[in-house]
This record gives C-alpha cells, sequence and structure tokens, in this order.
C-alpha cells in the first residue's frame, strides 16, 4: 500500500502506474519481487454503471425478501420449488451486481427498512383472507411486472452504462419475463 511506495520512493525506485498495474524497477544490488497483477479496486466506475447495478440489487433483493414473505403460506409443493429456484436466481444476480460494485469501488445498494416493511406489510395484507396458490402467484407476477418496469425506467435514464451492466440487467429482465411465464400457469 502507501507505505510501500514510501519505502521505495526512499530508496529511489522509480514505480510508474500503467492501467491497474503497479511496475517497480529494482535497486542495483537488491533483487526485489513485487506482485505486478491486476490491483484490487483499481477502476472506478461510471455513475450510470453504478446505477444499473443498484436497481440489479434492489429489484433482486425485492424478489428475494417478497418469495421470503410469501414461502410460509405455500401449499403446493411444485409452486414452492418454483419460488426457490426463483430466489436462488434472485441471489445469484444480485451477488453478481455486489461484485461488479466492490471491484469497481462502487456503493452498493443499502436496503430501505421503510421499503422492505412496506412489501412485507402489502404481502401480508393481500394474502391475510387469500393464500390460495392462483393468488400468490397473482402476487408474484405483479411484483415481477414492477421490477420490470423499474429496470426498464433505469435503463432508460441511465444510457451511458456500459455493456456489462446492461447485459446483467437484461439477464434479470430475461429471468423476470421468464418466470412470469411459468407462474402464469398456477393462476
Amino acid at each position: 500500500g502507501k507505505h510501500c511506495e514510501n519505502l521505495f520512493t526512499a530508496f529511489g525506485i522509480r514505480n510508474s502506474y500503467t492501467g491497474n498495474t503497479l511496475y517497480y524497477q529494482s535497486i542495483p544490488g537488491f533483487f526485489i519481487l513485487y506482485f505486478t497483477g491486476r490491483m484490487k479496486g483499481g477502476r472506478k466506475m461510471r455513475g450510470d454503471d453504478a446505477a444499473i447495478y443498484r436497481e440489479i440489487q434492489k429489484n433482486a433483493e425485492m424478489g428475494i425478501k417478497a418469495i421470503e414473505t410469501l414461502t410460509p403460506k405455500l401449499s403446493d409443493d411444485a409452486f414452492a420449488l418454483q419460488l426457490s429456484r426463483q430466489e436462488l436466481k434472485y441471489s445469484e444476480l444480485r451477488d453478481k451486481a455486489r461484485q461488479e460494485m466492490l471491484e469497481g469501488r462502487g456503493e452498493t445498494y443499502q436496503a430501505n427498512g421503510v421499503s422492505d416493511l412496506m412489501l412485507k406489510g402489502s404481502i401480508q395484507a393481500n394474502t391475510l383472507l387469500n393464500t390460495s396458490t392462483s393468488h400468490i402467484a397473482e402476487i408474484m407476477i405483479k411484483e415481477e411486472n414492477r421490477g420490470l418496469t423499474s429496470m426498464w425506467k433505469a435503463l432508460n435514464h441511465f444510457g451511458n452504462a456500459g455493456n456489462a451492466s446492461t447485459e446483467l440487467a437484461r439477464e434479470l429482465m430475461d429471468f423476470e419475463e421468464e418466470s412470469i411465464e411459468k407462474l402464469k400457469k398456477y393462476l
């Protein structure tokens, strides 16, 4: 880190920064072995990419929380398995977005307690009198449509995002569209 750079500077070692890799020239008479691989967090993420990744994280978190709230109310084993698979995929996509944010030194999405409470409260109220598989499938379809809408808004608003973030966003959107199709058979 900084201490190594100061030590190298004190000994007259020249460093040159090229992209994400730091190279050091050795001092005559000394053998210095220094890792020259890609530095962690070497690239700074663009604002539009960060916004897309945060939206992916938010969308996936909402999907996970909705499924976690609905799971205790499920009576159909096949439907429960379908939602478990969806939860797993949401977790995978959320983790990919989080990893990209961490590597790009971006600020990750932090869940808002109020929005979590509103989602869970809404689901609890909507399933208070009706916990049929059909009704729960309808709730999930509405939640996934809401997620699709928010992703489309983000993609349209943050048009300067790079390929990696938009590809992950599209992967999430494709997954949600496929999930909606699978859930329709439970209506």
